[in-house]
């Protein structure tokens, strides 16, 4: 993500309590997010794209799981990996998420959004 597709490393959080990130305001399960990378906006550091890495077969509960957290964090775009597939959902203009099947670089990601 850092190398070819332009993530910068302070940006990025790795295997975080929900209850440990900033502006988390709502009562938070006892839970730990895989990654989570973040954007600097003109309102400070906002969560960009939240990653949930599983070593099974990816299916309608990790998507399920990862929303979840989303609720709490609010990030722009949810993403689902195994070491074969890679899916990521984002808001389409209408509102409604969408899927594709690869990740844009970090750029791509924040112009879409603004």
């Amino acid at each position: 993500m850092i190398k070819e597709l332009g993530f910068e490393k302070n940006l990025i959080s790795v295997e975080k309590e929900l209850s440990s990130l900033p502006d988390i305001t709502k009562k938070t399960p006892k839970r730990r997010l895989d990654i989570l990378c973040y954007t600097n906006t003109k309102e400070g550091l906002k969560p960009l794209l939240m990653v949930e890495c599983k070593a099974i077969k990816l299916d309608h509960k990790a998507l399920e799981q990862v929303a979840g957290y989303n609720h709490f964090v609010g990030a722009y775009f949810m993403a689902i990996a195994n070491e074969k597939e890679f899916v990521l959902f984002w808001k389409n203009s209408s509102g409604k998420f969408e899927k594709i099947d690869f990740l844009p670089n970090y750029l791509q990601l924040v112009s879409s959004i603004f």
